[in-house]
């Protein structure tokens, strides 16, 4: 049989399966889509647009570095695209599916080629959709002319279509060239951004010239350029399925299918757990050296992150990014929503020199065989996280001194001591408790799942809301309230990890 006809036997086959969905389930669906449309989509994107129509909005998307903003955005996109691949490719298959799909002498380009086009219309949708957000709004104000939004939004069409054969060559790739080519071309895009002449060299420069408010010559010649890019693209996608073998389908399979169970079931530790990478370098560093014991802990916890070097800079490289937002935020204004964020990136990006909690937690459980009390394990597994903190904060009140700001120590180093607090508690904090799942019969349905989902991110939601308390209290100039409740609150913490260590 000809592999066209021998996929179509497999198809139709599979086609016949017992969990198959049937009509019913597909108009319930629709029935759905067609509901919360009008109820939830349509609401959603008038607030966007409405949002996007104040005045101060529309002076930036119509400023004359708007083109040059865009095509640096449209880089790092793309450099996203391809480390996304890294993590989640496009062709990631269940399990029983692998061998199937992937495990027969008929070739990967033909087998997987109709799973990686339906994915790859969905990353180019979204690059398309979210380019159309802001060209409506320029040409419903009347800033921009329907034809110039009309190519903007075809070129980011075409751009997205490179962005999922990136995303395609993060999964074929091997890992470590993946996180090295994306760092480049998220290096060049910063670069074509503080060099805009550059911008004439690169696909997302193509793009960004045909912003909608630009006045730039030579769009059409950049049009064809972007096309020649998306055909050149799309003439790698066969071998790139190709490249991808059995073994490395099977092992993205099974991980994404255990994360999944466990994100069902509510277990999103362990699902994160499952997603963390492996140790790739340093495996004959010493890490336990002959120094003070808050040093030894501090450079044992330090060997342990730099392992994982990608997470370890990716964290560090938050870290800062969130001390900035903290920096700014009290003098900004709406200050208190950076601020949220700040905190929020903060206390995510903290997770790679927080490790060590998670093994003072374990040994909080087993017998003692480090001759010290759990607290003092607790208090040097602190050292890591407060020295970075300590370098974030410089590293925000200086970016905030170069980019005209006025920097607030106090807000970053409460915000980070704050959030430091929080990672501990959040280690101890062990399986989700039964009477969580208990049914909560409501007019809308059964709310129990909300328990779940509040459980599972209460540091979460602690670090984003005392971050935007504490900028909003030294905004007004309640430093010494701020300081106070900082303090307390830390103390609650604290007293909430000592409990949740008695319990497991």
């Amino acid at each position: 049989m000809r592999p066209a006809d021998r996929l179509q036997v497999l198809r139709r086959a599979y086609a016949q399966r017992a969990d198959l969905r049937g009509l019913g389930e597909h108009a319930y669906a629709v029935y759905l889509a067609l509901l919360l449309g009008p109820l939830v989509g349509y609401p959603v994107l008038r607030a966007a647009v409405l949002a996007l129509s104040e005045p101060a909005v529309l002076a930036v998307l119509g400023s004359s570095g708007a083109a040059t903003g865009a095509g640096v955005v449209f880089g790092l996109l793309l450099a996203a695209a391809l480390w996304f691949g890294g993590l989640y490719g496009p062709v990631t298959l269940e399990p029983a599916l692998v061998p199937l799909w992937a495990g027969t002498d008929i070739p990967r380009s033909r087998s997987l080629a109709r799973t990686f086009v339906g994915r790859g219309l969905v990353m180019a949708g979204l690059v398309t959709s979210a380019a159309a957000l802001p060209t409506v709004v320029l040409v419903h104000t009347r800033a921009a002319s329907v034809g110039a939004g009309v190519s903007f939004v075809l070129m980011s069409a075409g751009f997205g279509a490179i962005a999922a054969i990136a995303w395609l060559a993060g999964q074929a790739g091997e890992r470590r060239f993946v996180w090295l080519v994306g760092a480049g071309i998220s290096g060049l895009a910063v670069l074509t951004g503080v060099v805009p002449s550059l911008l004439a060299l690169t696909p997302w420069g193509w793009v960004g010239a045909a912003w909608p408010t630009a006045d730039t010559p030579g769009v059409p010649a950049r049009a064809l350029l972007l096309a020649a890019a998306v055909a050149v693209a799309c003439s790698t996608a066969p071998r790139l399925l190709d490249s991808l073998t059995v073994m490395r389908l099977g092992e993205d399979a099974e991980k994404w299918h255990a994360t999944s169970v466990a994100v069902v079931s509510g277990d999103i530790a362990h699902a994160m757990g499952r997603l963390r990478a492996r140790p790739s370098s340093g495996r004959t560093w010493r890490a336990v050296r002959d120094f003070e014991r808050s040093m030894r802990f501090l450079v044992a916890d330090a060997v342990g992150g730099m392992r994982t070097p990608v997470r370890f800079s990716v964290g560090l490289l938050t870290l800062a990014c969130a001390g900035l937002l903290l920096a700014v935020a009290p003098a900004a204004q709406a200050g208190w929503v950076l601020a949220g964020i700040g905190s929020g990136l903060g206390y995510l990006s903290l997770g790679v020199f927080s490790d060590g909690f998670r093994h003072a937690t374990e040994a909080a459980v087993s017998p003692a065989l480090y001759g010290y009390s759990d607290a003092t394990l607790f208090a040097l597994h602190f050292t890591l996280p407060v020295v970075a903190s300590a370098v974030a904060l410089v590293a925000g009140l200086v970016a905030a001194q170069a980019v005209g700001g006025a920097g607030s120590g106090l807000a970053v180093a409460l915000t980070f001591g704050l959030a430091v607090v929080v990672r501990a508690y959040d280690a101890a904090k062990g399986p989700l408790p039964a009477i969580l799942l208990t049914s909560i019969p409501s007019p809308f349905g059964d709310l129990s799942s909300l328990n779940v989902v509040i459980w599972q991110a209460d540091a979460l939601l602690i670090a984003a809301t005392a971050g935007a308390a504490i900028a909003a209290l030294v905004h007004s100039g309640a430093e010494t309230t701020a300081i106070v409740a900082t303090v307390m609150l830390g103390a609650l913490l604290l007293a909430g990890l000592r409990h949740r260590l008695a319990r497991l």
